[in-house]
């Protein structure tokens, strides 16, 4: 018996079908969130094809790429990429795409508006998410989940022999993947994981397998899962643990974030800095907004901070006698992302204005 929707969905929610005609027919559930687009939209409407770069206006120009890895881009707000593949539908004269998006850092993932539940279980999301690896597992098992299957024993036959070579990707990816039971006993690891011999967790050092054991009773069971941080051979390691309901295991996907520490680490020294400095310190995103400021801002302007996260500085801090050449020259500069120093008339809350010095490096 072929998947149902809701099936083919928790396995490949970021898929979408077209006709020949290349009009799009059906959208995965996670894909929706990310998109503006349903059944019945043009492709070029709504997607460009980034790599390989040529542009796509009928089914004989995507012909080439059948089978094989490319990635496209969502014409919304974020620009998203999904990194997957093509493929022809004889039976069903369908042109269906497989994929997953295409994230170079995770914090993405929360401003796409997705969360970890819209994933299929299995996908290394921390690994960019890429969900297809060969032309055979598309060839292969893909078809057959779509519709050659007849009755419901072959469809979870293939179902399992599709998870079957998921789990031997798994085995060869560069970071660290475990299994494990719910009492904390290791019953599989890839190769990465092999190579961790202890980890460093909460000021105390364990062999790899007494440490799972130490961690499992902390592992929660529902669908959101479990995260946290440990230390191994000098790295840093962030893990996500999932529970498989019905089954007794843990997946746990782990992923070296040794660098991205070491910024964080940075940053709170420069901003425990920041926050003791007698002037005002401003800090805003690449669009001007305020993420942060110090309590010397506070104390000259008497804006408190939950006041001004999301505003840009000069909307409330500037009055009629703010300099409107020195104003120009400010969003020159940042418009430009160059530095500047400049001397203004600034207003605090309740309407006195003071000069100030406006620098940025």
């Amino acid at each position: 018996m072929p998947l149902s929707e809701d099936q083919f969905n928790r396995i490949f929610p970021f898929y979408f079908r077209m006709d020949a005609q290349l009009n799009i027919t059906s959208v995965g559930s996670s894909l929706k969130k990310i998109s503006q687009f349903g059944s019945g939209d043009s492709f070029s409407n709504h997607f460009r094809l980034k790599r390989p770069f040529f542009p796509v206006t009928d089914l004989a120009t995507l012909q080439s790429l059948f089978g094989e890895v490319a990635l496209i881009e969502i014409k919304n707000a974020s620009q998203t990429l999904l990194r997957g593949q093509f493929e022809y539908l004889s039976h069903e004269n369908e042109v269906l795409f497989i994929g997953s998006p295409w994230f170079d850092a995770s914090e993405k993932i929360s401003e796409s508006g997705l969360t970890l539940g819209d994933f299929a279980p299995y996908d290394p999301l921390q690994d960019l998410l890429h969900l297809l690896k060969t032309q055979e597992l598309v060839n292969g098992d893909l078809k057959e989940l779509l519709g050659k299957v007849n009755n419901q024993k072959t469809a979870l036959k293939k179902a399992g022999d599709e998870l079957s070579e998921m789990a031997q990707f798994f085995k060869q990816h560069p970071d660290p993947h475990f299994r494990i039971h719910a009492n904390g006993s290791v019953l599989m690891q890839n190769d990465a994981a092999g190579e961790l011999a202890y980890f460093d967790y909460n000021g105390d050092t364990y062999p790899t397998a007494q440490f799972w054991t130490a961690a499992a009773p902390s592992l929660s069971k529902d669908e959101k899962g479990t995260s946290f941080e440990a230390a191994s051979g000098g790295k840093t390691f962030a893990f996500f643990c999932r529970y498989a309901p019905n089954t007794g295991y843990f997946n746990i996907f782990g992923r070296e974030i040794t660098r991205q520490k070491e910024r964080e680490d940075r940053l709170k020294i420069l901003s425990q800095i920041a926050e003791s400095n007698v002037n005002a310190v401003i800090i805003t995103d690449k669009q001007g907004r305020i993420t942060w400021v110090n309590k010397s801002f506070t104390k000259i302007t008497g804006y408190e901070m939950s006041e001004v996260v999301g505003k840009k500085p000069g909307h409330f801090l500037q009055g009629q006698n703010t300099g409107p050449n020195k104003v120009a020259y400010l969003k020159t500069q940042i418009a430009n992302r160059q530095p500047f120093n400049t001397e203004l008339v600034n207003y605090t809350k309740n309407g006195r204005p003071y000069w100030i010095n406006v620098s940025s490096t």
